[in-house]
């Protein structure tokens, strides 16, 4: 994995392109049926062991719904996941679900990760499925508020 990003990230530099990659999710679903956490890049411990040996120019996409499952599955502080990834972090993706199955719901003006992202990337996705086009852009709205 860390020799093909590494690869692909020399490739996108050359195209003046950043390369972005997500964090996984590990639902306890998943987690009673292997027995344990079977993904790549679900863990604070297991994505900065990745981070190490990556490229600086391959950054971290936040997926805010995937790490709300994860922490609560694998027990671990999702703001602090947050907040430690600052240096790395180039991207979100942002939707809302219950913490345990991501289900790519609305988010609210109280959702946990608002006070914890940088406000100042180019790569913020609003990945909220079956609303209408009034409530995405109710959505972008929200998000364009919360990130000025």
């Amino acid at each position: 994995f860390v020799t093909a990003t590494n690869a692909l990230a020399k490739h996108a530099n050359e195209l003046n392109i950043t390369l972005l990659i997500e964090n996984n999710v590990c639902s306890p679903r998943n987690y009673k049926n292997f027995g344990k956490d079977p993904f790549l890049l679900s863990d604070p411990k297991g994505i900065d062991e990745i981070f190490q040996h990556l490229s600086s120019d391959v950054k971290m996409l936040i997926d805010v719904a995937h790490l709300k499952v994860s922490a609560n599955t694998l027990q671990y502080d999702k703001e602090m996941f947050i907040s430690e990834s600052d240096n790395v972090v180039g991207g979100y993706h942002l939707s809302d679900n219950c913490g345990t199955v991501d289900s790519n719901q609305e988010f609210k003006d109280d959702a946990y990760f608002w006070k914890y992202l940088k406000k100042d990337l180019d790569y913020y996705t609003i990945e909220v499925y079956n609303v209408d086009n009034d409530k995405l852009l109710e959505l972008l709205d929200l998000t364009n508020k919360k990130l000025s």
